[in-house]
């Protein structure tokens, strides 16, 4: 019986898994995971109904059980130059801070992060039943501290 907070045992068996570099994907409702991503690449489903898991909770979630060195949010162009933030990626970023203090935020392109979750080190893809438009995320394996 575990005694943490992510329970999910196909997600766990994945996160422990996954090295230095590989990339978790954690996408909205909206996202095209059947056709974003390698076959070959696990896909796990928990858009159970509408909002319910939305995507902050599962960075939450993820950061608590792996090191996180990057997060990846697609922001789309209009955005960037206006320097409006959408309050799903105020959520998901104030997630991984709060466990992470020093991780690197990084915004892309819609178009670039569809790119990213077709790499080869994607180790995982999460569908949330998050409905904000751009509302996912990529979270980079960070690595352990070396022991003294």
């Amino acid at each position: 019986m575990l005694h943490q907070v992510l329970t999910h045992p196909q997600i766990l068996a994945i996160l422990a898994a996954s090295g230095h570099g590989d990339t978790i994907a954690i996408v909205d409702s909206n996202y095209p995971a059947q056709s974003c991503r390698d076959r070959q690449v696990p896909l796990v489903n928990l858009n159970i109904s509408h909002q319910l898991v939305p995507t902050p909770l599962i960075v939450q979630l993820v950061a608590q059980t792996i090191p996180i060195e990057q997060c990846i949010i697609p922001v789309p162009g209009l955005e960037v130059k206006s320097g409006v933030t959408r309050p799903v990626h105020v959520d998901i970023t104030e997630a991984v801070i709060a466990i992470y203090p020093k991780v690197k935020i990084a915004r892309i392109s819609p178009e670039d992060f569809y790119a990213l979750t077709t790499l080869p080190n994607l180790a995982l893809m999460i569908v949330t039943g998050e409905r904000s438009h751009y509302g996912s995320t990529a979270l980079t394996v960070g690595y352990l501290p070396e022991l003294q």
